[in-house]
């Protein structure tokens, strides 16, 4: 019997392969780009490891609003919090 395949997804910041299950998925709802913590989000998604190296690059490159296909810059603040608090929460 064939086994079943897990999701494999690209982090925008490094740029590495890894199963979807690892990743954070982000959205944009509302105005602001946001984490989808449950995965389960209306509309297009991108993946970024939960790391401070990969969510600096993420936002220094702007590689988000083009995987998201929005235009525009957009509030990032609630992606800040998010990995503030996650990272935060993982050093301790």
């Amino acid at each position: 019997m064939r086994k079943k395949s897990e999701p494999i997804r690209t982090c925008l910041g490094c740029g590495n392969r890894f199963s979807k299950q690892i990743l954070v998925r982000i959205c944009y709802r509302d105005g602001q780009i946001v984490p989808d913590e449950k995965k389960v989000m209306e509309g297009r998604g991108a993946y970024v490891c939960l790391s401070a190296e990969c969510f600096k690059r993420l936002k220094k490159n702007k590689r988000i609003f083009r995987a998201l296909r929005i235009k525009g810059e957009f509030g990032l603040e609630a992606l800040d919090l998010f990995f503030e608090e996650k990272l935060n929460n993982r050093s301790l």
